[in-house]
């Protein structure tokens, strides 16, 4: 029987980090910017601020071509801290899923932490690595 590697948190998030630095345009990595990052928010997350919001097609195409599994939607009234890992974002509905970075951004800590600065700082090529 074929040995599985187990997927962790972290892998997810730097080869998701990695992807979009390969597939999302110079402009829309150039559009991130701390300062104005909300986590919670689909114009000012990540994915928001590269393309105008999180759920329309081009953050799609990102998140299909930039990350392998992702997380399905939590509890109602909590659904980024409690989802899980569950397959990958081509076949499932946007409304039902969040990338790595989405869950990373949200996580408790992160943005005082200086974490959520490091992302953005590495997805725009200032810092080399993550």
């Amino acid at each position: 029987m074929k040995k599985t590697k187990k997927i962790v948190y972290p892998a997810l998030v730097k080869q998701e980090a990695k992807n979009l630095k390969k597939f999302a345009t110079k402009r829309e990595l150039d559009k991130l910017n701390f300062d104005r990052l909300v986590p919670e928010n689909a114009e000012r997350c990540i994915y928001g601020q590269m393309t105008g919001s999180c759920w329309n097609g081009r953050a799609i195409q990102l998140i299909e071509k930039s990350c392998s599994r992702v997380y399905n939607e939590g509890q109602e009234g909590n659904s980024l801290r409690d989802c899980k890992l569950n397959g990958s974002p081509k076949k499932k509905q946007r409304h039902s899923y969040y990338s790595p970075i989405e869950v990373f951004i949200y996580k408790d800590g992160n943005m005082e932490n200086g974490a959520n600065e490091r992302l953005i700082k590495y997805l725009k090529g200032e810092i080399r690595t993550l």
